[in-house]
């Protein structure tokens, strides 16, 4: 199943790992928002995410930097990107 992520709300910085709540949209219609621990566990269960930024479509993925919490971030390329700071805030 994929998610798109739609808003985000910050815990602190304007920073991927500073996101804290996602508002996000099922290929079925359904919409919901969900902690960064719960989007994290759902994907860990063979889901996917995704945000459009500028018209196009940029998978999300979990990034795990040793000494810290995971954290969800697109990527583009190869390259993790800023696609989610894009999103509105809510």
């Amino acid at each position: 199943m994929t998610a798109q992520i739609t808003h985000v709300r910050f815990h602190g910085y304007r920073k991927n790992e500073d996101i804290a709540v996602y508002k996000w949209r099922l290929d079925t219609g359904e919409q919901g928002e969900s902690d960064r621990a719960s989007m994290i566990a759902w994907m860990q269960q063979g889901n996917d995410m995704i945000v459009a930024v500028a018209g196009a479509w940029q998978p999300v993925g979990v990034v795990q930097v040793e000494g810290q919490a995971p954290f969800l971030c697109a990527h583009s390329n190869g390259q993790w990107t800023d696609g989610l700071l894009q999103l509105p805030m809510f």
